[in-house]
């Protein structure tokens, strides 16, 4: 794990960024997918997805020049945000997952879980 006492500010606005895209492309094609499954058309997921991305930019920037007044707010802010997080993934995505029961898809699943849960491991143990 990086800390940021060994980084200097644009260093660590440039992991930062990096995190950021590399967290992002995934995540819109999950999106994106809920979408086309949900029964949009492409073209109108594509619309959705793109302006519920473009308020990413405005968040930002509020968060930038308010984050002084806000930090008391930010443990709260992330424990909704992981809830929200986990209601998504057990209400919509881990049925979606039950519907198909191969024995590779199954398998799949469990092993991708497990490779979460030890990156996390890892992470969190690692100095």
């Amino acid at each position: 794990m990086i800390t940021a006492s060994f980084m200097t500010s644009t260093e660590l606005g440039i992991f930062v960024a990096i995190s950021v895209v590399l967290h992002e492309i995934p995540q819109e094609l999950g999106d994106f997918g809920i979408l086309i499954k949900g029964g949009y058309s492409r073209k109108k997921a594509f619309i959705f997805n793109l302006l519920s991305s473009a308020t990413a930019i405005v968040s930002g920037l509020a968060a930038y020049f308010m984050l002084d007044t806000m930090k008391s707010l930010i443990p709260y802010a992330l424990a909704f945000s992981a809830a929200s997080f986990l209601y998504i993934a057990l209400a919509d995505l881990i049925p979606e997952m039950h519907r198909k029961t191969s024995l590779k898809a199954s398998l799949s699943q469990i092993l991708l879980i497990l490779l979460g849960i030890l990156i996390i491991y890892l992470n969190l143990n690692h100095k």
